[in-house]
């Protein structure tokens, strides 16, 4: 998570269609905005990709400062992963917590999880066991670019889970967000 900062106030951050203060302005945030995920860097890591609303635009990232908190990739901060065909989600506590899993027409499944570190030649990579009432399995969580492909917003974390149930096998396919 980032924060708007060197924005005088009175000013805005200008968010760009393309990484580039020549490309068209597709959006703004004010002196001070915090919350922000940067969910990709380009041009040598001079601009960063945020979500806004239902898109993407790219932000000067001198502007941005990283706001501390919580890895990701120790799972310690809350995530909500999403996917479809069918519809799901999947939110992630933090720490020791677990997961909820919401899947289209079917009731909301408890998962209980432990995580096993990142992953020691990938250290952008996550992954963890799953287990719940009649169902368990794995999962693993990727630092790289992601699309719902039905919107035109970004994603920083990939996401794959494979569960064995009473009906067999299940995977679910998306992408993750960090929770504000």
């Amino acid at each position: 998570m980032f924060r708007v900062t060197g924005v005088a106030a009175g000013d805005m951050l200008n968010m760009r269609a393309a990484p580039d203060a020549g490309a068209e302005k597709v959006g703004a945030l004010p002196p001070g905005a915090a919350g922000i995920e940067v969910v990709e860097l380009g041009s040598g890591g001079r601009w960063g990709r945020i979500n806004m609303a239902e898109g993407s635009g790219w932000v000067a990232m001198r502007y941005m400062a990283h706001a501390g908190g919580p890895d990701w990739h120790r799972l310690e901060a809350p995530l909500s992963c999403y996917g479809t065909e069918p519809f799901w989600r999947l939110t992630i506590a933090p720490g020791a917590g677990g997961m909820l899993l919401e899947r289209m027409g079917a009731a909301a499944l408890g998962l209980g999880r432990r995580v096993t570190s990142p992953a020691f030649d990938r250290p952008r990579t996550v992954g963890f066991s799953a287990a719940g009432a009649e169902r368990e399995g794995f999962g693993v969580i990727r630092a790289e670019t992601c699309s719902d492909g039905m919107s035109d917003r970004v994603m920083g974390l990939s996401f794959r889970m494979f569960l064995v149930g009473p009906d067999g096998m299940e995977s679910y396919l998306g992408c993750c967000t960090l929770e504000r």
